[in-house]
């Protein structure tokens, strides 16, 4: 009974021994562990991971920025005024308004205007008139400007005295819209008036009278002016000598005795053009070496002083041309059978188209 091989006791011992079952505990508690500090490794990855991407996505974003805004601020200061490289050293600076508000901007200096090309003034010619007489000043005068259309014509005859025979300085002015300004001076001789003088009012009656007779109103200005040149050419002849003191006096004496000199030929044209309404400048040949005497003709404008075409009614006997709406090009080979024939200032008339 007393048998230690059935007392369930090791032999030798006076009490009951109870089984200790502590290591199978230990190791389920271990594998748990285990388990859940897997499980808090993973979730420290994770949120490590989380945190590079987001420190990356970060670090991208404030890297575009930083370049759209160094492109932005390029363009826009390729736009402002740089400083030049040869700024003296120690030169004060002029604060910025944009970033003190309590600075003042600097003074800005006044922009220089980008016309400065002066009109010019064309058909400028000396005057001749008779004693109490009237003028039209601006007659034959044309005023061009590079940029502006209608430059202010200003004739300042305050000098000239109608009433008492003299010569005496007209001036005219010509400004733009930019205040360029040009001036240009003639001169006007008044004289007595001849027993052969005519009032005005008659010889533009007389005018009047031979334009109804060889134009109509359905002609174009080209027509209106051929039939003026045609009607000459046909009636008028050539004298060497003739009064040139008043372009109306010889437009008279061509239209009642048809004849004249280059003068009186030049002076019926530019009556018959003023009464047609045509824009219509003087042309003088300037003596030269070869020929040493003046001649007349007229310029003419189909268009309103758009384009302009010479124009010389008076006849060519040693080479019979027709010189009726011609250009420069037709004049200067012209020149070549008669040389300097049409020896003229050409910046003091417009130029003609090339044909």
């Amino acid at each position: 009974m007393n048998d230690p091989r059935h007392s369930g006791r090791p032999a030798g011992s006076g009490t009951r021994t109870v089984p200790d079952r502590r290591p199978a505990q230990t190791s389920s508690q271990a594998s748990r562990r285990r388990a859940a500090e897997r499980r808090r490794r993973q979730r420290a990855r994770q949120r490590r991971q989380f945190q590079i991407f987001v420190l990356s996505f970060l670090a991208v974003v404030i890297l575009v920025s930083a370049g759209v805004g160094y492109l932005i601020g390029y363009h826009v200061g390729k736009g402002r005024a740089q400083p030049t490289p040869t700024e003296p050293v120690g030169q004060v600076q002029q604060p910025d308004p944009a970033g003190d508000p309590g600075a003042s901007a600097p003074p800005s200096e006044p922009e220089e205007p980008s016309d400065k090309v002066a009109p010019q003034i064309l058909g400028v010619n000396k005057l001749s008139m008779f004693l109490g007489s009237t003028v039209a000043y601006r007659s034959g005068i044309l005023v061009t400007d590079d940029t502006d259309p209608a430059p202010k014509l200003a004739v300042d005859s305050s000098q000239v005295n109608l009433s008492a025979p003299g010569t005496y300085p007209v001036y005219s002015n010509a400004t733009d819209s930019a205040g360029n300004t040009t001036s240009v001076e003639t001169t006007i001789t008044v004289v007595e008036a001849p027993a052969s003088y005519v009032e005005e009012a008659i010889i533009k009656e007389k005018a009047d009278e031979l334009l109804a007779k060889i134009t109509t109103d359905g002609m174009t200005a080209e027509q209106k002016v051929n039939a003026v040149y045609d009607w000459i050419e046909g009636h008028c002849y050539y004298i060497a000598e003739f009064d040139k003191s008043d372009y109306m006096q010889a437009a008279y004496l061509m239209l009642t005795n048809n004849r004249g000199d280059c003068y009186g030929f030049y002076a019926v044209s530019r009556l018959l053009f003023e009464r047609m309404g045509l824009p219509n400048l003087t042309v003088t040949r300037m003596p030269n070496e070869v020929r040493t005497t003046n001649h007349w003709w007229n310029m003419v404008s189909l268009d309103n002083g758009e384009t302009w075409y010479h124009y010389d009614s008076t006849p060519h006997l040693t080479y019979p041309t027709r010189t009726c709406l011609v250009t420069d090009a037709f004049l200067n080979d012209f020149n070549l059978l008669m040389p300097n024939y049409y020896y003229f200032d050409h910046e003091a008339v417009p130029s003609t188209p090339a044909t």
